[in-house]
Order: structure tokens, then sequence, then C-alpha cells
């Protein structure tokens, strides 16, 4: 009867555990949609990140205790489409954007990114680069230690601010984007 009984703690066992494996995540996961990516802290991936729908890409550095930063790259430049990139010129990695990373977000359908610093090595703002023109736009400050993105839209990003002690946001703020684009020039 006891064979019987352990049996039976196994199989009950291996099945909440199946059922647990195949549900997703959510603690200490922010990533609500497609196309934006928490690369902060030990949750860093280091290496290319490619734009969903787009020919461009991120490269993530995991620097460790100097946070995580980013370039972006056009990986099949071919025929240059865009007058800032060319053969000898694939990379972008030169501004306040670019410095201790928390969050990154393609904005769906446009060749922007979305950028959110931490404010320890970087900046502590949100960027939106317009990656065709290699110019950025500072979205604002959000005072925090490392903002997540929640979601993006065409016109809009929406963070949820980190209070430092607790891994999970403790307010939403969005930030719209302004009407012409990503204008200030690198």
């Amino acid at each position: 009867m006891n064979a019987r009984i352990n049996w039976q703690w196994v199989i009950i066992l291996v099945v909440s555990a199946a059922a647990r494996a195949e549900q997703p995540s959510i603690v200490g996961s922010h990533h609500s949609q497609p196309g934006i990516e928490q690369i902060a802290g030990r949750g860093c991936k280091g290496g290319a990140h490619t734009q969903p729908e787009g020919p461009f890409g991120v490269y993530v550095f995991c620097d460790d205790a100097l946070g995580t930063n980013i370039a972006v790259f056009y990986p099949q430049l071919g025929d240059p489409k865009y007058e800032k990139w060319s053969v000898t010129r694939r990379f972008w990695q030169d501004g306040p954007w670019a410095a201790d990373v928390s969050g990154l977000g393609w904005v769906p359908g446009r060749n922007l990114l979305v950028v959110a610093t931490s404010e320890i090595y970087g900046s502590g703002d949100v960027y939106l680069l317009d990656l065709e023109k290699q110019t950025f736009v500072d979205l604002g400050s959000t005072k925090d230690c490392g903002s997540t993105i929640l979601e993006l839209t065409k016109s809009s990003v929406t963070l949820g601010l980190d209070n430092c002690e607790d891994p999970k946001p403790f307010k939403k703020v969005t930030m719209k984007f302004p009407e012409s684009g990503a204008t200030t020039s690198q």
C-alpha cells in the first residue's frame, strides 16, 4: 500500500510541475507585448536583438556593474535606403540614450525605438530614436531606478516606474511622442 501512495504522490507532483511549466511566469516579468524588452540586470541578454518588422537591430552589451549599454545597427544594409547609414557606418552609439538602459521597445509599424535609461550610470530619461535619421528626442525623466516599458502605440509609451526596492512597478506614466517624431540631431 505504501508503494501505491508514493506513486500517486509522484504522479501528482509531475502533473503539477508540468502545468506550472506551461504557464507564463509573471513574477519579475513586465513583457506585455511583442517588441518590448526589459534588458537590465540579471535578465540582460547580450548580443543582437532585431526589430520585429524592420531592417534595424540593437546590440546589447551586458556590462555587469557598469550597466546595460546599447548600440543601434543596420545589419543588412545593401543599397542604403537612409542617408545617415552607409557601408562604413552601420552602428550608432553616440548619445545619452545608449548608457545604462533598462528597457527598449520597437514602435509598431515605424522605424522608431523607445529607450528607457536608469539614473545610476545613465540619464534616467526616456528617449524616442528615429532610426532612419539617427536622431532622438528626450521624452522626459522618470526620476526612478529604471523604468519598465509596459505598452507601446504608434504615438505613446506607457512606463511602469520602479521605486528602487520592489521589482514591480508602483506607478504608471504615459508619455506622448512629438508630432514630428525624433528631431534632436546627433
